[in-house]
């Protein structure tokens, strides 16, 4: 039975960080087998992920762990993620590399809904156009960074999570 290279990318307990998480079978090819794996994280502007002093870039991430947390996020950010897995006798039909993109919008997600709730608790201000479009767009900017993000534009995803920052940073009451 070929591998395959599985990993999930979740957003953490807060909006400040999130997991890497290795969901490779290795009931077909145990770690023993693996010279080693590797983990690249890049952000649209082709940087990559720095943390703790790691750079995301190829990190061989050792086995015994299978769970990499990130903190310390100020905002929403799209990435494109490569996991790659390198093997010492590799396999017919097996899947050593996957890619994904990974749309994390939670700070976008609390946005629309602590001003959604803001509406909710004083009604005057649905009657405000200003404000009630304001936090429409806010939903239409997390709904398009997800559907770049599915298409592989993460490129595109972080344009839109970063307008809907700019939306957050400067919606207010009154305008």
């Amino acid at each position: 039975m070929p591998f395959t290279t599985s990993f999930t990318v979740t957003q953490g307990a807060t909006c400040s960080q999130f997991q890497v998480n290795d969901t490779s079978d290795y009931s077909t090819e145990g770690t023993g087998t693996f010279a080693n794996r590797k983990l690249t994280i890049q952000k649209s502007d082709g940087s990559y992920l720095v943390h703790n002093s790691i750079t995301y870039n190829q990190y061989v991430w050792p086995f015994g762990t299978n769970t990499i947390t990130i903190t310390g996020l100020d905002q929403d950010y799209a990435y494109k993620v490569t996991f790659t897995h390198t093997s010492n006798a590799p396999q017919p039909g097996s899947i050593y590399t996957k890619e994904a993109s990974a749309v994390l919008k939670c700070f976008t997600l609390s946005g629309f809904y602590t001003f959604s709730n803001k509406m909710a608790v004083n009604q005057s201000l649905e009657k405000d156009y200003k404000y009630v479009k304001d936090v429409m767009r806010l939903f239409i900017e997390q709904e398009s960074a997800t559907k770049a993000g599915t298409d592989g534009d993460f490129a595109a995803s972080q344009a839109c999570l970063d307008r809907a920052k700019n939306i957050i940073d400067n919606l207010t009451i009154g305008y």
